[in-house]
């Protein structure tokens, strides 16, 4: 799925590029490019290397061994190695990397609190989504009402810290991110589409278009449709084009 995310995000960049192209010529449209790719690349790089030591602080703290636990160290060392990969590459394969780094850090996610259950004698949990508010802090362990600024509420997935923080009527805690250059920092969910293979990593396994209904009127929520359209090789179902199909036809 990355890297049909990845096309569709280089498609959006080069759009932006070619106006800069026809303004001042071929050596800075490709000057610009080159510089927008690094400074998005510093930005990206930067939340996955922060997603990777969060995980391994809780790793460490969990004191657990055996088999079970085994297979998180591996989940890690493979998001570790994604994130290695990302760091060396363009354009191209850059994008699947970020996502392949998120997906396994959200199955050695679900692994540690398999295993954390069995240890605590308790049954395994189900596979639920990452918690919306930051897919770094773990599995959701409910929905709860949540509205993004100017938008209407919806059910989303929360981890059980950002849940409590909800129901005693304080605020989740959202991820902030750096946006590359001098954007400054944002909700991951303002930075339009520059964490959309991060965030689709985390949730790969569950139902592509849950991140696009729930983070629906969000910065992001505008380019996530696209993206998972192109990730699914351009195909849908009817139910997707009735609910969906809207948003195609403004920009198709």
């Amino acid at each position: 799925m990355g890297i049909y995310v990845g096309i569709a995000i280089v498609a959006v960049l080069v759009t932006v590029s070619v106006v800069l192209y026809v303004m001042k010529g071929p050596q800075s449209f490709m000057a610009r490019a080159r510089r927008d790719f690094a400074e998005t690349q510093e930005a990206i790089d930067s939340v996955l290397d922060q997603d990777l030591r969060d995980f391994a602080a809780r790793l460490g703290a969990a004191e657990l061994d055996g088999p079970a636990i085994a297979r998180v160290h591996d989940r890690h060392r493979a998001a570790a190695a994604s994130a290695e990969r990302a760091k060396a590459a363009d354009g191209t394969t850059y994008w699947q990397e970020v996502s392949g780094c998120t997906e396994a850090l959200a199955e050695a996610a679900r692994e540690l609190a398999a295993a954390q259950a069995a240890a605590a004698g308790q049954p395994v949990p189900v596979k639920t989504p990452p918690c919306l508010f930051d897919p770094a802090h773990g599995p959701s362990v409910k929905d709860v009402e949540w509205a993004p600024r100017g938008s209407r509420p919806r059910p989303v997935p929360a981890c059980a810290a950002d849940a409590v923080r909800i129901a005693e009527g304080g605020a989740p805690d959202v991820r902030v991110v750096p946006l590359g250059g001098a954007d400054g920092h944002a909700p991951y969910f303002d930075g339009h589409g520059v964490y959309v293979s991060w965030l689709l990593g985390y949730y790969s396994g569950f139902d592509p278009y849950l991140t696009a209904r729930v983070l629906a009127g969000t910065p992001i929520g505008g380019h996530l449709p696209d993206h998972i359209r192109s990730a699914q090789g351009g195909r849908t179902t009817p139910e997707i084009e009735a609910e969906f199909g809207h948003h195609w036809r403004h920009r198709d």
